[in-house]
Protein backbone atom coordinates (compact mmCIF):
# COMPACT_ATOMS: atom_id res chain seq x y z
CA UNK A 1 0.00 0.00 0.00
CA UNK A 2 1.43 3.29 -1.13
CA UNK A 3 2.03 6.47 1.39
CA UNK A 4 -1.26 8.41 -0.12
CA UNK A 5 -3.36 4.95 0.31
CA UNK A 6 -2.37 4.70 4.12
CA UNK A 7 -3.14 8.44 4.08
CA UNK A 8 -6.73 7.83 2.47
CA UNK A 9 -7.39 5.34 4.78
CA UNK A 10 -6.47 7.16 7.64
CA UNK A 11 -8.70 10.33 6.53
CA UNK A 12 -11.65 8.03 6.16
CA UNK A 13 -11.39 5.85 9.13
CA UNK A 14 -11.13 9.55 11.52
CA UNK A 15 -14.13 10.76 9.10
CA UNK A 16 -16.06 7.67 10.15
CA UNK A 17 -15.02 7.78 13.71
CA UNK A 18 -15.65 11.56 14.30
CA UNK A 19 -19.23 10.41 14.25
CA UNK A 20 -20.32 8.55 17.89
CA UNK A 21 -23.82 8.63 16.94
CA UNK A 22 -22.98 5.99 13.55
CA UNK A 23 -20.88 4.21 15.31
CA UNK A 24 -23.31 3.52 18.14
CA UNK A 25 -25.98 2.48 15.64
CA UNK A 26 -23.75 0.33 14.19
CA UNK A 27 -22.70 -1.29 18.08
CA UNK A 28 -27.06 -1.05 18.91
CA UNK A 29 -26.97 -3.24 15.39
CA UNK A 30 -24.20 -5.49 16.14
CA UNK A 31 -26.05 -6.33 18.86
CA UNK A 32 -29.29 -7.18 17.97
CA UNK A 33 -27.75 -8.97 15.04
CA UNK A 34 -25.35 -10.99 17.46
CA UNK A 35 -22.74 -10.00 14.64
CA UNK A 36 -19.46 -10.23 16.47
CA UNK A 37 -17.36 -9.01 13.39
CA UNK A 38 -19.30 -5.45 13.01
CA UNK A 39 -18.65 -4.98 16.92
CA UNK A 40 -14.88 -6.08 16.33
CA UNK A 41 -14.53 -3.33 13.37
CA UNK A 42 -15.83 -0.43 15.10
CA UNK A 43 -14.01 -1.31 18.24
CA UNK A 44 -10.79 -1.67 16.32
CA UNK A 45 -11.47 1.22 14.40
CA UNK A 46 -11.72 3.62 17.33
CA UNK A 47 -9.05 2.42 19.25
CA UNK A 48 -6.46 2.89 16.08
CA UNK A 49 -7.69 6.40 15.92
CA UNK A 50 -8.68 7.68 19.44
CA UNK A 51 -7.18 4.92 21.98
CA UNK A 52 -8.62 2.40 24.06
CA UNK A 53 -9.87 4.88 26.96
CA UNK A 54 -11.10 7.56 24.72
CA UNK A 55 -13.43 4.77 23.11
CA UNK A 56 -14.68 3.49 25.86
CA UNK A 57 -15.32 6.72 27.55
CA UNK A 58 -17.27 8.61 24.48
CA UNK A 59 -18.47 4.86 22.74
CA UNK A 60 -18.91 2.49 24.78
CA UNK A 61 -20.49 4.08 27.91
CA UNK A 62 -22.85 5.66 26.12
CA UNK A 63 -23.93 2.61 24.26
CA UNK A 64 -24.17 0.12 27.21
CA UNK A 65 -26.57 3.22 29.21
CA UNK A 66 -28.72 2.63 25.72
CA UNK A 67 -28.43 -1.08 25.58
CA UNK A 68 -29.47 -0.67 29.33
CA UNK A 69 -32.54 1.43 28.39
CA UNK A 70 -33.33 -1.36 25.23
CA UNK A 71 -33.19 -4.61 27.93
CA UNK A 72 -35.48 -2.71 30.49
CA UNK A 73 -38.12 -1.69 27.81
CA UNK A 74 -37.71 -5.59 26.03
CA UNK A 75 -36.07 -4.12 22.93
CA UNK A 76 -33.40 -6.50 23.48
CA UNK A 77 -33.26 -10.24 24.72
CA UNK A 78 -30.83 -11.09 27.93
CA UNK A 79 -29.03 -13.24 25.32
CA UNK A 80 -28.32 -10.32 23.50
CA UNK A 81 -27.67 -8.16 26.12
CA UNK A 82 -24.79 -11.12 27.55
CA UNK A 83 -23.34 -11.32 23.91
CA UNK A 84 -22.62 -7.57 23.73
CA UNK A 85 -21.32 -7.38 27.23
CA UNK A 86 -19.47 -9.95 27.54
CA UNK A 87 -16.97 -8.46 24.34
CA UNK A 88 -16.96 -5.83 25.60
CA UNK A 89 -15.46 -7.45 28.68
CA UNK A 90 -13.21 -9.12 26.63
CA UNK A 91 -11.69 -6.53 25.08
CA UNK A 92 -11.56 -4.66 29.17
CA UNK A 93 -9.82 -7.83 30.17
CA UNK A 94 -7.17 -7.74 26.83
CA UNK A 95 -6.23 -4.09 27.62
CA UNK A 96 -5.97 -4.40 31.41
CA UNK A 97 -3.38 -7.54 30.65
CA UNK A 98 -1.27 -5.01 28.22
CA UNK A 99 -0.81 -2.70 31.00
CA UNK A 100 2.66 -2.69 32.64
CA UNK A 101 2.53 -1.05 35.76
CA UNK A 102 6.00 0.67 36.61
CA UNK A 103 6.61 1.56 40.48
CA UNK A 104 7.50 4.77 41.18
CA UNK A 105 7.53 7.30 44.77
CA UNK A 106 3.59 7.87 43.02
CA UNK A 107 2.66 4.23 43.20
CA UNK A 108 -0.63 3.37 45.66
CA UNK A 109 -1.70 -0.02 46.56
CA UNK A 110 -5.65 -0.14 45.67
CA UNK A 111 -8.03 -2.98 45.95
CA UNK A 112 -10.94 -2.98 43.65
CA UNK A 113 -14.21 -4.88 43.98
CA UNK A 114 -17.80 -5.00 44.12
CA UNK A 115 -19.95 -6.35 47.03
CA UNK A 116 -21.43 -9.96 47.20
CA UNK A 117 -24.40 -10.83 45.39
CA UNK A 118 -23.30 -7.97 42.47
CA UNK A 119 -21.87 -9.12 39.59
CA UNK A 120 -21.31 -5.94 37.49
CA UNK A 121 -18.17 -6.24 36.20
CA UNK A 122 -17.42 -3.56 33.39
CA UNK A 123 -16.71 -0.96 35.74
CA UNK A 124 -14.41 -2.93 38.01
CA UNK A 125 -12.30 -3.87 34.99
CA UNK A 126 -12.18 -0.39 33.36
CA UNK A 127 -10.82 0.75 36.75
CA UNK A 128 -8.50 -1.50 37.11
CA UNK A 129 -7.47 -0.50 32.97
CA UNK A 130 -7.25 2.97 34.09
CA UNK A 131 -5.40 2.52 37.53
CA UNK A 132 -2.45 -0.16 36.09
CA UNK A 133 -2.05 3.00 33.35
CA UNK A 134 -1.38 5.29 36.18
CA UNK A 135 1.38 2.64 37.84
CA UNK A 136 -0.58 1.79 40.86
CA UNK A 137 -0.38 -1.76 41.97
CA UNK A 138 -4.27 -3.33 41.85
CA UNK A 139 -4.98 -6.04 43.67
CA UNK A 140 -8.50 -7.63 41.81
CA UNK A 141 -11.28 -9.22 43.66
CA UNK A 142 -13.85 -8.39 41.37
CA UNK A 143 -17.26 -9.30 41.33
CA UNK A 144 -19.58 -11.01 44.37
CA UNK A 145 -16.87 -10.29 46.73
CA UNK A 146 -17.59 -11.77 50.37
CA UNK A 147 -16.88 -9.00 53.33
CA UNK A 148 -15.64 -11.62 55.20
CA UNK A 149 -12.32 -11.97 53.86
CA UNK A 150 -11.47 -7.79 53.24
CA UNK A 151 -10.09 -7.62 56.95
CA UNK A 152 -7.90 -10.64 56.03
CA UNK A 153 -6.83 -8.57 52.39
CA UNK A 154 -6.33 -4.96 54.22
CA UNK A 155 -3.95 -6.75 56.62
CA UNK A 156 -1.87 -8.64 54.30
CA UNK A 157 -1.64 -6.04 51.55
CA UNK A 158 -2.23 -2.76 53.37
CA UNK A 159 -3.71 -0.79 50.48
CA UNK A 160 -3.91 2.77 50.39
CA UNK A 161 -6.73 3.17 48.46
CA UNK A 162 -10.17 0.95 47.84
CA UNK A 163 -12.87 1.14 45.19
CA UNK A 164 -15.53 -0.46 45.58
CA UNK A 165 -18.44 0.02 42.50
CA UNK A 166 -22.09 -0.93 44.11
CA UNK A 167 -25.27 -1.24 41.93
CA UNK A 168 -29.03 -1.60 42.75
CA UNK A 169 -28.41 -4.63 44.33
CA UNK A 170 -27.20 -2.84 47.83
CA UNK A 171 -30.58 -1.74 49.02
CA UNK A 172 -32.46 -2.53 52.03
CA UNK A 173 -30.88 -3.91 55.35
CA UNK A 174 -28.51 -6.25 52.97
CA UNK A 175 -27.01 -3.45 52.06
CA UNK A 176 -27.32 -1.12 55.33
CA UNK A 177 -25.21 -4.10 56.69
CA UNK A 178 -22.32 -4.78 53.91
CA UNK A 179 -21.47 -0.78 54.31
CA UNK A 180 -21.46 -1.38 58.08
CA UNK A 181 -18.83 -3.87 57.85
CA UNK A 182 -17.06 -1.89 55.49
CA UNK A 183 -16.51 0.94 57.12
CA UNK A 184 -15.63 -1.56 60.06
CA UNK A 185 -13.35 -2.97 57.70
CA UNK A 186 -11.89 -0.20 55.88
CA UNK A 187 -11.52 1.97 58.94
CA UNK A 188 -8.39 3.26 58.42
CA UNK A 189 -8.06 3.07 54.53
CA UNK A 190 -9.70 5.89 51.83
CA UNK A 191 -12.44 4.30 50.46
CA UNK A 192 -14.18 5.23 47.24
CA UNK A 193 -17.62 3.93 46.51
CA UNK A 194 -19.69 4.12 42.72
CA UNK A 195 -22.42 3.54 41.24
CA UNK A 196 -26.11 4.08 41.05
CA UNK A 197 -26.93 2.97 44.34
CA UNK A 198 -24.13 4.64 46.05
CA UNK A 199 -26.14 8.14 47.13
CA UNK A 200 -28.41 5.85 49.61
CA UNK A 201 -25.68 4.70 51.57
CA UNK A 202 -23.98 8.42 51.81
CA UNK A 203 -25.56 8.86 55.25
CA UNK A 204 -23.67 5.83 56.61
CA UNK A 205 -20.50 6.41 55.61
CA UNK A 206 -17.13 7.81 57.37
CA UNK A 207 -15.28 10.76 56.22
CA UNK A 208 -12.49 8.27 55.06
CA UNK A 209 -15.30 7.27 52.55
CA UNK A 210 -16.10 9.31 49.33
CA UNK A 211 -19.21 8.27 47.12
CA UNK A 212 -18.97 9.27 43.58
CA UNK A 213 -22.26 8.92 41.49
CA UNK A 214 -21.33 9.54 37.79
CA UNK A 215 -18.41 9.19 35.10
CA UNK A 216 -16.81 12.42 36.03
CA UNK A 217 -16.70 11.86 39.60
CA UNK A 218 -15.31 8.41 38.89
CA UNK A 219 -12.79 9.49 37.17
CA UNK A 220 -11.58 12.44 39.81
CA UNK A 221 -11.34 9.57 41.90
CA UNK A 222 -8.87 7.36 40.25
CA UNK A 223 -6.73 10.41 39.33
CA UNK A 224 -6.61 11.69 42.92
CA UNK A 225 -5.13 8.46 43.98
Amino acid sequence: MSVAEIKTLVEGLNEDSANLEAQEHKLIKATVELDEQLFEKVISNQNLVHGFKHTMLKLVYPFLEKIGMMWLTGSITPCQEHFITNLIRQKLIVAVDGQVSVANEKTKKVVVFAPEGDYHELGLLFAQYLLKQANHSVMYLGANTPIKGLKEVVELFEPDYVFCKMTSTMRGKKGEKYVEQMVETFSGVDVCIGGVSAGVIQDLLTPNFIVVSNMNGFLTAINNV
